[in-house]
């Protein structure tokens, strides 16, 4: 076995007998009518509850993908047939029943570094028992085996690729790829793989000039799913950086954590940042959006990846990414929203990235703070550019029996060293608390403005979370910031947030203060 096997000898002498009793069974399934049948007809069965209104049904089983049928590896099964699939595993003549690449027992095979097209996907683990293998050049990881094991890791997208025509002109050749997924962990017990980076697109250092040409950072992958019965959901991946020369440049997004049952839901991928550095030109700097965290069923949902920064160099403006909503459960904790992306420029209008929204909880637990804005900066001296921060992202909701809302995000500082208007960030609003005597969240804190000699805005603090209907306590307000303008520029204090309502025989929160 690899390195990254465990010794199941239970499990070996469960498969000798299962395959002493039913190898023949196992053998002609796979062209059987019936086996046909049942993949055509398999379907995702979900818990029929939502989440929010904005969030997708929980996944309990995906198909009947541990039988082995061709055609059952796609990226929402469970588990893949390490016999059919394509992979780093090879076809299934001559592999060995147990120990690395096993079709029975034993972990998938890892991709080669000089794979191409389906053999760059990870091997899958045995149908019994494995870890999934790692991919490779973009590939995603194998699915684990049925009782336990892991699930492969995803591996890094390729960084796009430019060539010289016929006519000498710079071209894009190949994008940026999108890093690939995590694999699944085993149906029973097993963490997901994490997920790849999306490729980089950079058209520095080239020994060339590419004109007028967008650059953009390939997407990160989605962390694989958690077993039934326990294990964590994958990181998602971080996506892939983009610097341009005369365009405009996004940065990739970050991929969603994946999923789990009785375990964490994964954290989202980190956006990636977007440097415009054109001169005589004004395009933009965009920074990628975090991924969003993997939920749950039993236990705390998936923090939100930080948004990308937005990068303008020159005359470029700038955007920052927004950070990724936490991850959602129905009993446990609410994932914390991730950090908006910051936005800088050196003589343009300048955007920051709002933070994410804490996740949500179903029945009992507390929400998910919300992720603080992004900052936003501009170095224009002597002009008239515009920089506005980022708000906090809103808390996440308790749950419906018991659960206190979660905090709202900060907002974040704005600095102008032009003429132009600042705008900082205002706090986000608390999340709502159980329904049964649930404390709602405390609203997020505004901050700070300034600017050289333009109109400035401070931050409002945001809104307290309503408490639960009986006895519940309405969450404090957040508090208000101040504007400054350094030479006589108009000003805008920002003001504090109102206190959240409280339920019958409750409290209502106290509002915040004021700059």
């Amino acid at each position: 076995m690899s390195r990254k096997s465990q010794k199941r000898a239970s499990v070996g002498v469960l498969a000798a007998g299962a395959l002493a009793a039913g190898a023949a069974g196992i053998g002609g399934l796979a062209g059987s009518p019936v086996a046909q049948n049942a993949a055509q007809e398999a379907r995702a069965l979900t818990v029929d509850v939502e989440l929010m209104s904005t969030d997708s049904p929980l996944p309990l089983f995906t198909g009947l993908a541990w039988l082995p049928i061709a055609g059952g590896n796609g990226p929402q099964t469970l588990i893949g047939s390490a016999a059919f699939a394509g992979s780093a595993n090879g076809p299934l003549l001559g592999r060995p029943m147990v120990g690395d690449g096993g079709w029975l027992v034993g972990d998938g095979i890892d991709a080669a570094a000089d794979c191409q097209g389906l053999a760059c996907n990870g091997g899958n683990g045995g149908l019994l028992s494995g870890n999934g293998g790692d991919g490779a050049n973009g590939g995603r990881g194998g699915n684990a085996g049925l009782i336990s094991g892991d699930g492969g890791n995803g591996s890094n997208g390729a960084n796009a690729v430019y060539a010289l025509n016929e006519e000498g002109v710079a071209v894009l050749v190949r994008p940026a790829a999108a890093g690939g997924r995590g694999g699944n962990g085993a149906v029973l017990v097993g963490n997901g793989g994490a997920a790849g980076s999306g490729g980089t697109d950079d058209q520095r250092n080239r020994g060339f000039d590419i004109p007028f040409t967008d650059a953009t950072g390939g997407d990160g992958g989605q962390g694989g799913r958690a077993g039934i019965f326990g294990g964590n959901g994958g990181a998602g991946g971080n996506g892939g950086e983009a610097r341009s020369l005369s365009g405009t440049a996004t940065g990739g997004a970050g991929g969603a954590g994946g999923g789990a049952f009785i375990g964490d839901g994964g954290i989202g991928g980190a956006g990636a940042r977007g440097q415009a550095r054109g001169a005589g030109i004004q395009e933009t700097g965009i920074g990628g959006a975090g991924g969003r965290g993997g939920s749950t069923v039993i236990g705390k949902g998936g923090k939100g990846g930080v948004g990308g920064f937005g990068d303008g160099f020159n005359e470029n403006t700038s955007r920052g990414g927004l950070g990724g909503n936490g991850g959602s459960t129905v009993i446990g904790f609410g994932g914390d929203g991730g950090q908006g992306g910051d936005g800088d420029t050196s003589f343009a209008d300048a955007v920051a990235g709002k933070g994410g929204r804490g996740g949500h909880v179903l029945l009992v637990g507390d929400g998910g703070a919300g992720g603080k804005g992004g900052r936003s900066f501009s170095d224009g001296f002597g002009a008239a550019y515009n920089t506005h921060a980022g708000d906090g992202g809103a808390g996440g909701n308790g749950g419906f029996f018991r659960g206190t809302g979660g905090r709202g995000g900060d907002g974040s500082y704005s600095a102008n060293d032009s003429y132009g208007a600042s705008t900082a960030g205002n706090g986000g609003a608390g999340g709502r608390g159980g329904r049964f005597g649930g404390t709602g969240g405390r609203g997020g804190n505004g901050d700070t403005a300034d600017s050289i000699g333009g109109p400035v805005t401070g931050g409002n603090g945001g809104a307290g979370g309503r408490g639960g209907q009986t006895r519940g306590f309405g969450g404090a307000g957040g508090d208000g910031k101040a504007a400054i303008s350094y030479e006589g520029g108009v000003t805008n204090q920002g003001k504090g947030g109102l206190g959240g309502r409280g339920g019958i025989r409750g409290i209502n929160g106290v509002n915040g203060s004021n700059a």
